[in-house]
């Protein structure tokens, strides 16, 4: 039984394949010799078992999605997503217009 891969470790495409379908990380070598790192799908196409969803392109070497980045934290959120602010020269959106906006409604300034 294979253990499954953790991110960071590229696993050789020729000695192994995933043992799930999914959406995984490769490296793929094209027809002109070029290699570069890209997302592609392994999974039952046409049933026909198993296999990389990549026409003409060689898969070299794979390896698991990292997982999501986290939530920003609340404030981040909201300083991400402010546009009032009573002062009507900054422009809105900005970052400036929303640490103003903070800073007034908590009585910072």
């Amino acid at each position: 039984m294979n253990t499954e891969p953790k991110f960071g470790e590229w696993i050789d495409a020729t000695t192994r394949r995933p043992d799930k379908s999914g959406t995984y990380l490769v490296t793929v070598l094209d027809k002109f010799g070029s290699r570069y790192t890209s997302t592609g799908w392994f999974g039952n196409h046409d049933n026909k078992g198993l296999e990389w969803s990549w026409g003409g392109i060689k898969i070299i070497a794979w390896m698991p999605m990292p997982e999501p980045a986290p939530r920003p934290d609340p404030f981040e959120e909201w300083f991400a997503t402010t546009f009032f602010c009573a002062d009507d020269r900054v422009p809105a959106g900005s970052a400036r217009h929303a640490a103003l906006a903070y800073a007034k409604k908590n009585n910072l300034k």
